[in-house]
């Protein structure tokens, strides 16, 4: 590869950031509501459109049975397309979530919505009978509202708002680490590093959780901002498991992470669609609580911690 070619388009996401918002009219968002059913019995949630009214918000709610092949993510975006939604709210319920391969083709569909869609495009998942605490990891790190809770209505508008405030206003994005994305490293566009540290906590012992099909060519630490992999690991530990909906394997070491030191992953091809890293309690223990960064839209986009 001619490495002359291969620009630097290295993307940081910093530990405490502003994200600007679209200027666009703080007036009656338009949102659309789907209800994916696989029971034997539909519901009907129609009632929700009038709860949402009453805080200023246009919804409109239809109900999506989901059947194999129904190529739902084109069905989807047909739809919400055809008026111009400002967002989407899909409903979670028991029963869908409680058949794996309808639960699958809804996080795709989530997932490839959300790249077409763009970042600044809300969507969020209703909970109906379900804690949040219980849902697969792909459908965890997105906004997701309980009908349980009173203020339920409110919470969806203030999210949906979020996109149709002034530019003066801006949303707090609290994280745990610095993230980077090295594209085309070392010269080589096939590849691109993932880059993490933190703002000053030290971790003694850290590890990457990626999905198993994942093409990891290199890991390990270097100093921060010399794009650099040493090929010293120190108490190297690994394994493999099951993340919610996704088989993960783990990995990582003991050569300290700070603000002065990172911990690298590479891949090559295509980046997975999520990259976990964290604390481990132990010299070679399986990591504990991760944060996780998403790569499934047009850049990668750095979600609240699972």
């Amino acid at each position: 590869m001619d490495s002359a070619r291969c620009s630097d388009n290295s993307v940081k996401f910093k530990h405490r950031g502003d994200k600007v918002l679209t200027d666009q009219e703080y007036k009656r968002p338009r949102l659309w509501i789907s209800y994916p059913w696989a029971d034997k019995m539909e519901r009907d949630f129609d009632f929700l459109v009038p709860q949402l009214r009453m805080t200023n918000i246009e919804a409109t709610y239809d109900s999506l049975q989901m059947v194999p092949d129904s190529k739902l993510h084109e069905r989807i975006l047909q739809r919400l397309r055809s008026i111009g939604f400002d967002g989407w709210l899909y409903i979670l319920t028991q029963p869908l979530l409680g058949q794996q391969t309808c639960t699958d083709e809804l996080i795709s569909a989530i997932n490839l919505t959300y790249r077409q869609m763009g970042s600044n495009f809300a969507m969020m998942g209703l909970l109906d009978g379900v804690a949040a605490r219980n849902l697969p990891l792909m459908l965890r790190t997105r906004p997701c509202y309980s009908l349980e809770d009173p203020g339920w209505a409110r919470q969806v508008s203030d999210a949906l708002r979020q996109r149709n405030v002034s530019k003066k206003q801006v949303v707090r994005i609290e994280t745990r680490f610095i993230w980077t994305v090295h594209s085309c490293w070392e010269g080589d566009p096939s590849k691109t590093a993932i880059e993490v540290y933190t703002d000053g906590e030290t971790i003694p012992y850290w590890r990457f959780a990626i999905p198993k099909w994942s093409q990891q060519v290199q890991w390990g630490i270097g100093t921060v901002g010399l794009k650099e992999i040493s090929p010293v690991k120190l108490g190297v530990a690994n394994g493999s498991g099951r993340c919610e909906n996704s088989n993960v394997i783990w990995f990582g070491a003991a050569n300290k992470v700070d603000r002065h030191q990172s911990a690298f992953v590479v891949f090559s091809g295509r980046l997975p669609d999520f990259v976990c890293f964290g604390p481990a309690d132990s010299l070679l223990g399986p990591p504990g609580k991760v944060e996780v960064f998403q790569t499934t839209v047009d850049r990668p986009l750095l979600l609240q911690p699972a």
